[in-house]
């Protein structure tokens, strides 16, 4: 399974999350990018329905600006990590219709688990789990908790 991910050139080299994406996830293929660019460029070429896009933006700017690109992101199966939890940027990241969504301090712990699950499920967007409020099922625990937001349809 192929990963394409969106990790900006100011998250740090030693950032646990950068750590994770690039020398971490043996069982996926990754493409990492820094500039949203190079991202825009990659989201325009046709294929890979199966690929899982993680988006990790610095800021409010960068998130908007991924809001901008609108079916390039929302055609794939989006992780998103925002980089506080805060309400508005919280509002704006459902935008993209991310099947996860975490913030940057708490990542590197969930993001393995969750891509597993990503990869290792078929998603059956038809079929609406009644306990998660609409959703499409990721309820599984991380770290012995739940994600503080999950998949959604």
């Amino acid at each position: 399974m192929n990963l394409i991910c969106y990790l900006p050139a100011e998250l740090p080299a030693n950032h646990p999350l950068r750590r994770l994406v690039v020398h971490g996830l043996p069982q996926f293929t990754r493409q990492v990018y820094e500039a949203l660019p190079g991202l825009e460029r990659r989201l325009a070429c046709p294929g890979e329905p199966g690929a899982i896009l993680v988006l990790a933006p610095h800021d409010a700017r960068a998130l908007e600006d991924l809001v901008a690109l609108g079916e390039l992101c929302r055609s794939r199966l989006v992780v998103l990590i925002l980089p506080e939890e805060q309400e508005a940027l919280q509002r704006l990241g459902h935008r993209l219709c991310p099947r996860f969504m975490t913030c940057l301090h708490r990542a590197a712990t969930e993001l393995e688990a969750v891509l597993d699950r990503l990869a290792n499920r078929s998603v059956d967007i038809g079929e609406v789990n009644p306990d998660s409020g609409g959703g499409v099922g990721l309820e599984a625990e991380v770290d012995g908790r739940k994600p503080w937001v999950g998949l959604v349809a």
